[in-house]
């Protein structure tokens, strides 16, 4: 029994180390058909994070190669507190702009998002442009 006590408190320390593990288990929770998610960018916004992640069926390759964004993935936009990483909110989700989208991630700051996409033929389509405020917590 205590064998098991160890590894739960292991497991929390490491959750807590990597503030990513709770950002991943949130999208999880919102999306259950999409159990690939990919933490695109972290940036700091006083005493929260803000995270961009992207939940969809196949997993992302590590940049700069682009995310499959289609109309059945869901990008988020998700706030989380410095001194409490299991506590994260969402701000904004939304799926992708059309069936043809490969994401990358143009521009983060603490108060706007940019992602570029490209078609599978280089075919080049809008930017999409999140605004959000993460100290109030809308999106």
């Amino acid at each position: 029994m205590s064998r098991w006590l160890c590894w739960i408190a292991l497991a929390r320390l490491a959750s807590a180390a990597d503030p990513n593990g709770a950002v991943i288990e949130s999208m999880r929770h919102q999306f259950p058909a999409l159990p690939n998610v990919t933490v695109l960018e972290r940036v700091p916004a006083g005493q929260l994070d803000v995270v961009a992640a992207l939940a969809s069926r196949t997993g992302c390759q590590l940049a700069p190669r682009p995310c499959v964004w289609s109309l059945e993935e869901r990008l988020a936009i998700l706030v989380q507190e410095h001194g409490s990483a299991e506590h994260v909110d969402t701000l904004i989700t939304a799926a992708g702009p059309n069936p043809d989208c490969n994401a990358r991630l143009v521009h983060m700051s603490a108060s706007e998002l940019v992602i570029g996409c490209i078609g599978e033929k280089s075919e080049v389509y809008e930017n999409q442009k999140f605004v959000y405020d993460a100290a109030s917590r809308a999106g």
